[in-house]
């Protein structure tokens, strides 16, 4: 690391990036709260450490940002929600405080939708982020302000959270690396949708996961994070382990490019279709799943749909969840499947026995599965970053006009029900040069392998964070370091 080895100062990093975010953050509205001076302060601080021989930890000195719904001490956090426009925490989210005792500087917060509600980040507090690849376009959501700038080259590293894609989607459209770890592998104590002083009600699904340009900085950052909580004691003491060092040729595949409710477009079919055949050219065992065997994308993602309306019920007061309802289009009649599922669940204690048990169904049938194969190949979403639109306005994906749940949510959202871990990685570009990210899904608790295999398509297949167009950077430019190596030996491609 460049800062740990002194070849370069804390501070001359942190300039580096503040001088990136001046540049370039009017055009990408990605970072909302910048905290320079306490950022400097810290800098110096951390720069006068190492004089001394001392190394506060793994990310010693590194600038990063947080996405605007975990809380954050002395900070603002508002979730983009209007009511939380001067909320300033007394403490900060677990994430949060495990970044920082691993070294790191909280520089800033990254833009959301109100209460990470959405696929797209905009809210009347902030207004909306741009794509780095093309700012009339969205950057995905909820962590949408997160990954806009960690593809900027804003800054290396953030944390967002997941709840039906919220990492993974922004991660494609962006073209990043994201990573939606095992449910409960990272405390989401300190995280909205729960309003200050409300219970913790969002139990199941939601995962607070890393954004970043390399997967040794996905891996770095998980492993800051991860871990028990005495704050929240239902997060098993399982270990993270090693990060797999198998040959490629070694794994075996399960891959789909297709949903039962959904065709993704032309260009992202064949770039799965692509993936799949490239991987079998290099030695990996590869199976397309067949309709039945993606029959889970269906079942899972409804029940998806109907847990998190039962959840998000009991986090909203009452009048506050009818202006919810209303707001988000959940009717009998929607013309999504998961909107019109939601309408009509019964926010109930049986409703989420009978939801957890699904739950535990599907668990056991993916499980199942992963005891064939290693890994499963496809898309993150149907679409490509789309045009900025309003909320639930339906995607056009090459002439057809497909309900927005169903575009940005139907391949993600079936493992935040399951609970499995889930990695995006940046597989190729699209026509009009925008990203497409591909998710590789994995067994509970194997977030090494998933980490084992991106790093070998990085170092064999020359996989990579590719650098948006009109966000150039200087050769030697400390903002484009990679965290846990200097640029020389990991250079985005």
């Amino acid at each position: 690391m460049a800062i740990r080895s002194r070849a370069v100062s804390a501070a001359e990093v942190l300039e580096a990036h503040l001088s990136r975010i001046a540049e370039y953050n009017p055009r990408l509205n990605a970072i909302v709260t910048l905290d320079a001076d306490g950022a400097r302060r810290r800098a110096e601080l951390a720069d006068r450490a190492l004089e001394r021989g001392d190394l506060w930890g793994p990310l010693h000195g590194v600038p990063v940002t947080v996405k605007d719904t975990f809380c954050t001490a002395g900070m603002r956090t508002t979730a983009g929600f209007p009511a939380l426009v001067d909320y300033v925490p007394q403490e900060d989210a677990t994430v949060v405080r495990r970044f920082r005792e691993a070294g790191a500087i909280v520089l800033g917060k990254t833009n959301v939708p109100s209460l990470a509600f959405d696929w797209q980040s905009s809210n009347p507090l902030f207004g909306r982020t741009n794509n780095p690849w093309d700012l009339g376009r969205t950057a995905g959501g909820s962590s949408g302000g997160a990954a806009a700038a960690v593809a900027g080259r804003l800054i290396p590293l953030d944390i967002g959270s997941d709840l039906g894609g919220s990492i993974r989607v922004p991660a494609h459209f962006c073209g990043v690396f994201g990573l939606k770890p095992t449910d409960r592998r990272v405390s989401r104590v300190g995280h909205i949708p729960e309003l200050p002083g409300r219970p913790l009600a969002v139990r199941w699904m939601s995962q607070a996961g890393p954004i970043a340009r390399t997967v040794e900085d996905l891996e770095l950052a998980l492993r800051c994070i991860a871990g028990p909580d005495r704050r929240l004691w239902d997060l098993p003491p399982v270990s993270l382990g090693g990060v797999e060092s198998r040959p490629l040729a070694s794994y075996r595949i399960a891959w789909t490019d297709r949903h039962p409710d959904v065709l993704p477009s032309e260009t992202i079919q064949a770039t799965v279709t692509g993936w799949a055949d490239r991987l079998a050219r290099l030695g990996c065992s590869v199976r397309r799943l067949s309709p039945e065997e993606c029959r889970f994308l269906h079942d899972a993602w409804i029940a998806w749909a109907q847990l998190l309306v039962v959840q998000l019920s009991g986090a909203l007061l009452e009048e506050e969840w009818e202006r919810f309802l209303q707001e988000k289009g959940f009717c009998p009649d929607a013309d999504d499947p998961v909107r019109r599922a939601s309408a009509q669940v019964d926010p109930s204690y049986r409703s989420l026995a009978l939801l957890l048990q699904e739950r535990d169904r599907w668990i056991g049938a993916i499980e199942g599965l992963f005891e064939e194969f290693d890994l499963m190949l496809l898309p993150a979403a149907a679409t490509i970053a789309f045009p900025h639109c309003p909320y639930g306005t339906a995607i056009r994906i090459e002439g057809r006009e497909v309900p927005y749940f169903s575009a940005v949510s139907a391949f993600a959202a079936p493992f935040n029900f399951t609970g499995h871990p889930a990695l995006v990685f940046p597989a190729s570009l699209s026509p009009e040069g925008l990203p497409i990210g591909l998710q590789l899904v994995g067994p509970l608790w194997e977030e090494g392998r998933l980490l084992g295999f991106a790093q070998r398509l990085a170092e064999q297949e020359g996989v990579g964070s590719p650098r948006p167009p009109h966000f150039e950077g200087r050769k030697g430019d400390p903002s484009d370091l990679a965290i846990r190596y200097p640029a020389s030996r990991n250079q985005s491609r």
